[in-house]
């Protein structure tokens, strides 16, 4: 027997599907006389500990060789939900670890698309819980609407069903708790209607309407209109159950997803937040990482380092010793170890060390580490950035090399030289500005003894070898710091036109 030959694609797709994988206990689809199984549920599969494959095709007195077949074969032929409650009836399971369980058995005949459908449900007995005095207990169903409804209930799903010749709908306990209408009463699908959303209602009515007229199973996500201002998601699937049109019976299956959807939108704002901080990095010409405290292994790293570094973002997740063997060997201990004690101390800190590129050159970064804690406070996770600072630092090796020259050439010039501080000779020219003076060369004339005090402000700051010769001097501590010590008073006279130069940018 086929595993597909007695299911119709709207059955099978829109319906059993969701139903089997939905409930908690093991359901096998079976032929009603032979008792082949061809469909069961994922839960069968932890039951037995059998594949798939080892149990479709195959009759269920293959799976349970205690299997009482007349007791099933009348619980089945009977046409009612039964299930076995006397501990005599009990069967047993060998499974694929022969270890030996104890399970109690319902069974119901369905009703699907003009086509008859044993369903075996198998649950781990509990024998002190069982009664012992009736084989069976019985309760009545001619429409598979409604053993359906039960199943869904114990799934934590919604349902109602309906028909085309009547306007009222059957609500599950859990439907009519959700849409808040009252269960003990007639509800019509407008009732419904009226709960949902007011931009969807429209949707609602066209997926009612065509399931009836059409009969074609459907699906979509509507939202309902919780209590204030909440909003529920709502993802329902329509089947016509009876296609010979004998009974016409509608099947609506209603899940709410409002968590589902929640997380989505979380989601999407979490790779939004992402997409903004990569772009950070890129600007910052670095790349995110994220490691373990206890055991350094990295969790994290975001995709600048492969274009930075040359590596594979694989290459760094799950590998403890990869990233200490890219630290350049010089700077290896040093900078492993300052982390290692920063983080014990509780510090967020900040290290300076080479890398090696996959090429095989250096390159020098700055890597800015924040430790991550839990709830309680402890140490979890070292989260860091890495920013390459290797066009800062050849700069800045340059800039020093530059000082050097100038230094030297600065020193060994045998003219004599002297570096000065006109903070203070800028600051006094400003204050007599601001006092009204307008002609400044006419004010110092009048005012002489002002170029003498000017003199006096401009600070020594270092001076070279020639400079100490001529002045027959050991330091610079033997200027008193000034140049108003060295002038005589036509180097006064000189210092004026040189001031005056420099106010007129000369």
């Amino acid at each position: 027997m086929s595993a597909s030959s007695h299911l119709s694609p709207v059955t099978r797709e829109g319906l059993a599907g969701q139903i089997l994988q939905a409930l908690p206990e093991a359901v096998f689809l079976v032929d009603p006389e032979s008792l082949t199984v061809f469909e069961i549920n994922s839960a069968v599969v932890r039951l037995t500990g059998y594949s798939k494959d080892d149990i479709l095709d195959h009759s269920l007195t293959d799976i349970f060789p205690s299997l009482n077949r007349r007791l099933i074969t009348d619980v089945l032929q009977a046409g009612a939900d039964a299930a076995v409650t006397d501990p005599s009836e009990l069967i047993q399971l060998r499974t694929n670890t022969d270890q030996v369980v104890a399970l109690s058995v319902s069974g119901a005949i369905l009703e699907a698309a003009g086509q008859s459908i044993g369903m075996i449900t198998v649950r781990p007995a509990n024998r002190t819980t069982i009664p012992a005095d009736d084989a069976f207990t019985r309760k009545e169903s001619s429409v598979f609407a409604h053993s359906a409804s039960v199943l869904l209930e114990r799934a934590g799903l919604a349902s109602f069903s309906g028909s085309r010749s009547s306007d009222i709908v059957t609500c599950s306990e859990s439907m009519a708790k959700l849409f808040n209408l009252p269960s003990d009463q007639d509800i019509t699908f407008a009732a419904l209607a009226e709960r949902i959303h007011p931009e969807d209602r429209a949707d609602a009515q066209a997926l009612w309407s065509g399931i009836l007229s059409g009969g074609e199973a459907c699906q979509s996500r509507l939202r309902l209109c919780g209590t204030g201002s909440e909003i529920q998601y709502l993802h329902w699937a329509a089947s016509l159950l009876n296609e010979d049109g004998s009974a016409d019976v509608i099947l609506v299956i209603i899940r709410d997803d409002t968590e589902t959807v929640r997380l989505k939108k979380i989601e999407a704002e979490y790779k939004a937040s992402t997409a903004k901080l990569e772009q950070v990095f890129l600007a910052l010409e670095g790349f995110a990482w994220e490691c373990e405290s206890a055991t350094g292994v990295f969790t994290y790293v975001s995709s600048r380092a492969e274009e930075m570094l040359g590596y594979p973002t694989s290459d760094w997740i799950g590998d403890a010793d990869f990233f200490p063997s890219i630290i350049h060997p010089e700077d290896r201990e040093s900078a492993l170890g300052y982390c290692k004690e920063e983080t014990a101390a509780g510090a967020d800190h900040t290290m300076t060390y080479r890398m090696i590129v996959a090429d095989g050159s250096i390159k020098w970064v700055r890597d800015i580490v924040h430790l991550g804690r839990n709830e309680e406070g402890v140490v979890t996770h070292l989260r860091g950035l890495i920013i390459d600072i290797s066009d800062n630092r050849r700069l800045r090796e340059e800039l020093d090399q530059t000082e050097e020259r100038f230094r030297r050439l600065f020193d060994e010039s045998p003219i004599a030289l002297f570096e000065m501080d006109w903070s203070e000779i800028r600051n006094r020219l400003h204050e007599i500005s601001n006092s009204g003076v307008t002609e400044l060369r006419a004010w110092l004339d009048e005012h002489p003894q002002e170029v003498a005090h000017l003199s006096r402000l401009g600070r020594i700051t270092a001076v070279n070898r020639g400079a100490l010769e001529m002045f027959e001097a050991s330091s610079i501590e033997d200027f008193s710091g000034n140049i108003g010590n060295l002038m005589q008073q036509d180097s006064l006279l000189a210092f004026k036109e040189h001031l005056l130069a420099r106010i007129n940018g000369q």
